[in-house]
């Protein structure tokens, strides 16, 4: 199961939105606690696939070593990462299959016409590369007062 908060989930439909009709892209940190992931902030990525960016995303290689290096002196973890479908599916694709790191949680927002319709979430348990749909729990922000 992956948690993570609604501003984060708005900040994330925010890059799609802006992004659109390419695909966006970005890190997801946070902690793994037992069965669970817990998302806390998010760092978004250039897109810098060499081929359709409206079909494909590849992190930007700098954004992913210096996110690295900046976790590496907290308790925080690379997580997972995000992408955004655009006029597609919110289900993982071929290349998403192969450039997939196991354990890691996989948010894919779905786009339509510039609006994100859906927001789903994937894991790779195993060297197959086949993603299992897994719980994706949005939850409150925090400083939220809740009704």
């Amino acid at each position: 199961m992956t948690r993570i908060p609604q501003s984060i989930i708005s900040a994330l439909m925010d890059h799609a939105r802006r992004e659109y009709p390419c695909e966006c892209c970005g890190i997801l940190i946070g902690r793994h606690e037992d069965d669970e992931t817990r998302v806390e902030r998010a760092v978004e990525a250039e897109n810098i696939a060499e081929n359709d960016r409206r079909k494909s995303y590849q992190i930007d290689w700098r954004t992913l070593l210096a996110t690295t290096r900046s976790v590496r002196a907290t308790r925080e973890q690379i997580v997972g990462f995000y992408h955004s479908h655009p006029d597609g599916s919110s289900r993982p694709s071929r290349s998403d299959r192969q450039e997939a790191w196991l354990d890691h949680a996989y948010v894919i927002l779905s786009m339509r016409d510039g609006l994100c319709t859906a927001v789903t979430g994937w894991r790779v348990h195993s060297s197959d590369n086949d993603f299992d749909s897994e719980p994706l729990v949005i939850e409150p922000d925090e400083d939220r007062p809740r009704l």
